[in-house]
Order: C-alpha cells, then structure tokens, then sequence
C-alpha cells in the first residue's frame, strides 16, 4: 500500500511540474522583418508570439499576439497596418523553426499570407486565389 501511495504521489507532482512548466518559462518572441518587391516596393515590420506556441514549430493567425509592418515605394511610405491579427480574414503562416514565412499556396491556406487586406491602412497578400 506504501509504494502505490508513492507511486500516486510521484505521478501528481510529474504532472504538477509538467502543467507548471510552460507557465514558468513562457515568454515572449519577436522577430523583425523586411521584404524588397518590384518597382521600387519594400516592407518592413514586426510580429511577435508566445513561445510556448512554437512547440509545432508553426505560428498561425490566432497565435500571434501582435503585428505591425509599414510599405514603402522607394523609401517613402505608403501605408501602415498596426493590429492586422485582429482583424477578420487574418491569415499568418511563419515556420518558427526555420524563421520563413510559408509561402506559394493558397493565400486563405496554410502556406499563404492575407494581412489587413480589407481593414484600414496597407494590407500584404501572398499566395494564389485558388
């Protein structure tokens, strides 16, 4: 009876430090950006997200805390989106493990890009309609 008291009360305390653990080391990642297009076009911005996300090694629209990026055309700025994520139609797909946004799908999918497209100021799309 001993020894299933102390098996049981291992057990709690395993799954009291496992619960605890992500709370306690949880913190916060950012990551800065820029991109360089056609024409003159460039963007620059950040995003950051809670650590304990990146466990799939994947960040998705609902994980991201927050997301700032302005556009230029030649070094000028055109636009500036400051809380696209929460804004309807969001879609974020950046690969944590290898610090790239996917890209070359659907832009509504996983490996596509739709940022503030219809909200106020500059929106970011990539990937194909279809």
């Amino acid at each position: 009876m001993l020894r299933k008291e102390s098996k049981l009360n291992t057990m709690v305390l395993t799954l009291f430090f496992c619960l605890m653990a992500p709370t306690a080391n949880a913190g916060i990642i950012t990551y800065d950006f820029a991109w360089s297009g056609a024409n003159g076009y460039t963007m620059a911005g950040w995003f950051d997200y809670d650590d304990v996300n990146a466990g799939d090694g994947a960040i998705r629209d609902g994980e991201v805390n927050s997301l700032m990026f302005e556009g230029f055309l030649n070094g000028v700025s055109v636009g500036v989106s400051n809380g696209a994520n929460l804004l309807a139609g969001f879609n974020f797909n950046f690969d944590a493990l290898t610090g790239q946004f996917f890209q070359n799908g659907n832009s509504f999918g996983e490996n596509g890009q739709r940022w503030n497209v219809s909200g106020p100021g500059i929106g970011w799309e990539a990937g194909s309609f279809s």
